[in-house]
């Protein structure tokens, strides 16, 4: 069959259109509206590559930053926080022997490298000898006189020396100082130029061992701290410098910018009785005074100052002396009862699989008995609960504050004080977000420690 297009128009409305008939739309009407759709599906298209670039590239991004989260991580290798108090910086201390003749008589005692004159008193030459019970001993003739060096040891043996020949007493050993005649005086040395006998019948009744150290103490009528023997204490003060006197003349300058210095203290006198003995107070460039308490000095400093230690305080105003000062013994082994630890130290290294890590951008929070603190990096000094700085233990190839590969460094925070047996809690986040939680605590006895593990 052919297909016939009509080329006239109905004349009569109803008339059947027949199925040959093809029609089509033409104009400009209807190519606008093609071309919008064209273009309104471009620009889908558009925003959906677009947006479906951005998730890529965020996923990717997180993907990243979660990965260095995990991989890049910190290792502590220790944890150790550092003692400070004058009763705990027991870096000399000096034995005190003690002896009581066998007759009864008194206990005298006497320090480390003490000089004690020993005479034979009898007329008896049949056995005229000192020694340890064990075959080691000293002669004498009749009625002679020996100045002999006793050195303690340790807790448990003391030497005795005439400068030639040396014997050693270990009293754990079960050995003592004996005599072969009733007939020995030991002349000590009471510290204030005389000497106090102790008689040697046999064997000594009483010989000890304890461990001394010298103590000075300081205080400004309310408060007291004491310092041993080549401790610190802290200088703080408002102005920048500091002018320290013994109240003689002789003075030296302190910088303190304001803030801090530390001073050295060392007793200059061993004697048992140091109540007019000597000590010298030195400060950090290495100039000293020296105060004589049996004489007319006393220490004095021409700006109002504090001076810390162990967590106590003393004051002294511009020009005045302390209130208290003396110096005295006190029991090595129980000196460290008040001790804290003023100083963290963290060894860290590079965690398996970690990149490198620049220690200058992290930031540590720290949770003390004292609440919660802040720490961020500073290249100077640690300061108080606000700063931390790093000291590098293993840096071959000179990347500080950056840890690289092979490096070990020391993060130091300053977190005042901490009593023994106390808690905290270190967050250390670096700047890919990683982080590492180290629990610390300070062991329940800090005696004679200079440094702990925590």
């Amino acid at each position: 069959m052919i297909r016939q297009t009509l080329k006239k128009p109905f004349k009569r409305i109803g008339d059947r259109i027949p199925d040959t008939w093809d029609r089509g739309q033409v104009g400009i009407g209807t190519l606008i509206v093609f071309i919008a759709m064209v273009l309104v599906a471009a620009i889908a298209a558009g925003v959906l590559i677009n947006t479906a670039g951005f998730l890529q590239s965020k996923s990717q991004q997180t993907g990243e930053e979660a990965s260095s989260q995990v991989t890049n991580q910190l290792q502590v290798v220790s944890k150790t926080g550092q003692v400070t108090s004058g009763l705990t910086s027991t870096k000399e201390t000096h034995l005190l022997a003690t002896f009581q003749g066998s007759s009864g008589g008194t206990t005298e005692d006497f320090l480390d490298e003490t000089v004690i004159t020993v005479t034979d008193t009898t007329a008896d030459s049949s056995d005229n000898t000192l020694g340890d019970g064990n075959g080691n001993q000293f002669t004498f003739t009749d009625g002679e006189s020996k100045d002999l060096t006793f050195t303690p040891i340790n807790e448990s043996a003391y030497t005795v020396s005439d400068g030639s020949t040396t014997i050693t007493v270990d009293l754990d050993g079960g050995e003592a100082l004996t005599a072969g005649t009733d007939g020995f005086d030991l002349a000590i040395p009471d510290g204030q130029g005389t000497d106090v006998t102790v008689h040697l019948a046999s064997t000594l009744d009483t010989e000890t061992v304890e461990e001394k150290t010298s103590e000075l103490t300081l205080g400004d009528g309310t408060s007291t701290i004491g310092v041993l023997d080549e401790g610190d204490v802290t200088l703080e003060t408002q102005v920048s410098s500091v002018t320290v006197q013994d109240g003689n003349g002789d003075t030296f300058t302190v910088d303190t910018d304001g803030e801090s210095a530390t001073l050295t203290v060392e007793v200059l006198n061993d004697d048992s009785d140091l109540t007019d003995n000597t000590y010298r107070v030195t400060g950090p460039d290495g100039n000293s005074v020296e105060v004589d308490l049996g004489g007319t000095d006393a220490l004095q400093f021409d700006e109002d100052v504090v001076l810390k230690n162990g967590g106590t305080e003393v004051q002294i105003g511009s020009g005045n002396t302390f209130a208290t000062e003396t110096l005295g013994l006190v029991d090595a082994e129980t000196a460290g009862t008040s001790g804290k630890v003023d100083n963290l130290e963290l060894l860290v290294m590079r965690g398996a699989g970690a990149e490198d890590i620049d220690l200058s951008g992290t930031v540590i929070s720290m949770t003390a008995p004292d609440g919660s603190h802040s720490l961020t990096y500073s290249s100077n000094a640690p300061e108080e609960d606000s700063k931390f700085t790093i000291e590098a233990v293993q840096d071959e190839d000179g990347t500080e504050p950056v840890l690289s590969s092979g490096d070990r460094f020391k993060i130091i925070i300053d977190p005042g004080t901490l009593d023994a047996g106390a808690t905290a809690t270190v967050k250390i986040t670096t700047q890919a977000g990683a982080t590492k939680v180290v629990q610390l605590r300070v062991p329940d006895s800090l005696a004679n420690k200079e440094a702990v593990n925590l």
